[in-house]
C-alpha cells in the first residue's frame, strides 16, 4: 500500500472484508461464540501512537499511522490488526 492512499474508512472496510473471508478469523468468532457481523460495530482508526503498533478497547482498534507509511500493510502488518482483533473479541465477550 505504501503511504496511505486510501481513506481510513476504506482501510477499515478492507480489513473487515478480509476478516470476514478468513477461515482463521471466522473460527475465532466461533470460538468466542460471536456473530462475525459484530465486525460492523467495530471502529478501526489510523492514528499516531507512541511506541506501539496498535491499541484496542471494547469499541475500537487504533492502528499506528507508521504501519501504512512503507511496504504493504496487508502483507507486512496485517498480523497486528489480527492480534488486536483477539483483544477486541475478549473484551466484547
Amino acid at each position: 500500500m505504501g503511504k496511505i492512499v486510501a481513506s481510513v474508512e476504506q482501510i477499515s472496510q478492507l480489513i473487515k472484508e478480509r476478516f470476514k473471508k478468513s477461515p482463521s478469523i471466522l473460527s475465532l468468532f466461533k470460538e468466542f461464540d460471536m456473530d462475525v457481523d459484530r465486525l460492523d460495530d467495530l471502529l478501526i482508526e489510523v492514528v499516531p501512537l507512541e511506541k506501539k503498533y496498535a491499541e484496542t478497547d471494547s469499541n475500537s482498534i487504533r492502528l499506528n499511522t507508521m504501519l501504512f507509511e512503507t511496504g504493504d500493510f496487508f502483507k507486512d502488518y496485517f498480523f497486528v490488526v489480527s492480534h488486536e482483533l483477539v483483544h477486541w473479541l475478549s473484551r466484547k465477550k
